[in-house]
């Protein structure tokens, strides 16, 4: 995959947890004389290994302990109008019980088009190779969900009556989602935090990391009924505002945004080019 998409003129950066040099990888590379750029690292660790945004990732979903976690480190790599090209193991015509015995009929045809998020969970075994979680595609909207992804085209291809087992799987394009918020710049006007950026809503909610005795501390998010602990003024899309915690001490500050699920966010990032110095209340 890596080679086609270079053949057809991108710059391409190659990401798995083998090595390379076993998987013939380098042989092809050599072969070809390649410039694709291998980096062996795990896709939750993407965010660790990769910097800058890509406008495209391709993207086979399938043998995940935490698929959760791979959309989001996918996510947040994204560009803004990038795509990701997925595909994978789908909930159409085809199930196992723990035991691995097959299961079939109606009952899996409904589970596979039903609107509830469902998926099968299965202890590292799923026709005899390592797989996890099997989701029907509600539970694939809700994992792309979490973390600010939308589908956006997909197709099923499938055949119940394959062999040796029944095929079932889903590719399909997603991109950022409408609701993804976006930080550009925060800025202080006396007591008051502005943020600018867009996709704020009313229910958006803020963390504010601050220092406190030479440590950061995290001063928003919810409180246990889930309301916000710092209350916000949503001026529009594009601007929010805060009162400074009084607890706050001034120094290094930082905001994150997050609408719901509460679990992609966008940041204004603690390094220099997104913290600022809160001032101490006049």
């Amino acid at each position: 995959m890596a080679f086609e998409l270079e053949r057809r003129g991108a710059d391409v950066i190659a990401l798995d947890v083998q090595d390379p040099s076993k998987t013939g990888f380098d042989t092809a590379k050599e072969i070809l004389q390649s410039k694709v750029s291998y980096v062996q690292a795990s896709v939750y660790e993407l965010t660790k290994y990769l910097s800058g945004q890509f406008d495209l990732i391709c993207f086979l979903f399938y043998h995940l302990k935490d698929p959760i976690k791979a959309f989001e480190e996918i996510s947040a790599v994204l560009a803004d109008n990038g795509q990701v090209l997925f595909e994978g193991e789908c909930l159409r015509n085809y199930a196992e019980s723990l035991s691995g015995h097959p299961e079939q009929g109606p009952l899996i045809e409904q589970i596979a088009d039903a609107e509830l998020p469902l998926a099968l969970c299965c202890p590292g075994d799923f026709k005899n190779l390592p797989n996890w979680f099997i989701p029907n595609f509600a539970a694939l909207r809700s994992w792309t969900g979490v973390a600010g992804l939308e589908i956006l085209r997909y197709e099923f291809l499938e055949d119940a009556d394959g062999k040796p087992v029944p095929y079932q799987r889903v590719r399909g394009i997603a991109g950022k989602a409408s609701r993804a918020v976006k930080v550009t710049g925060v800025k202080q006007d006396s007591e008051t935090i502005i943020v600018m950026g867009n996709g704020f809503t009313q229910r958006t909610v803020i963390n504010f990391f601050c220092t406190q005795k030479g440590v950061y501390v995290n001063l928003g998010g919810l409180n246990p009924d889930g309301t916000a602990k710092i209350p916000l003024t949503i001026v529009d899309s594009g601007e929010l505002r805060f009162r400074v915690p009084a607890e706050a001490e001034p120094g290094r500050a930082y905001v994150e945004v997050l609408n719901p699920p509460y679990l992609a966010f966008q940041t204004s990032k603690n390094d220099p080019s997104g913290a600022f110095n809160l001032t101490s209340r006049p």
